[in-house]
């Protein structure tokens, strides 16, 4: 309220209070959904080979193998389709069975379902 201009019309105060709480609002829930970018490929590497210790796991991808282990099957398998094998959304409902709008859903319950997990995890 510090920045508040006294000399405003009412109207006007109440269009920069609702811009404001606006984006308050939206700076609050992209923090809250801001997670860590970590490559798609870490999860394609052979996790149990590592030879040496440089090409271990880092914590990161060890929390993506993590949250990816504990979706249902069926998410895991959407999300392999569609992200590390690169299989486009009707390639991966011929694949799985089901119909492009089924794996739409299915895709995007699965990312909400790990971006959960994930924020857990941290």
């Amino acid at each position: 309220m510090r920045h508040l201009d006294s000399t405003r019309d009412a109207l006007s105060v109440r269009s920069w209070l609702f811009q404001l709480a606006k984006t308050t609002l939206a700076d609050h829930w992209r923090q809250y959904y801001k997670t860590p970018k970590v490559s798609l490929q870490l999860m394609t590497q052979d996790w149990s080979n590592a030879a040496a210790p440089e090409n271990r796991e880092s914590g990161a991808a060890e929390t993506l193998r993590q949250v990816l282990q504990q979706l249902p099957q069926h998410y895991q398998r959407v999300l392999s389709l569609r992200f590390l094998e690169g299989l486009s959304i009707k390639e991966a409902a011929a694949e799985m069975g089901i119909t492009e709008g089924n794996v739409k859903v299915l895709q995007l319950r699965a990312l909400r379902s790990a971006a959960l997990k994930g924020r857990h995890l941290l």
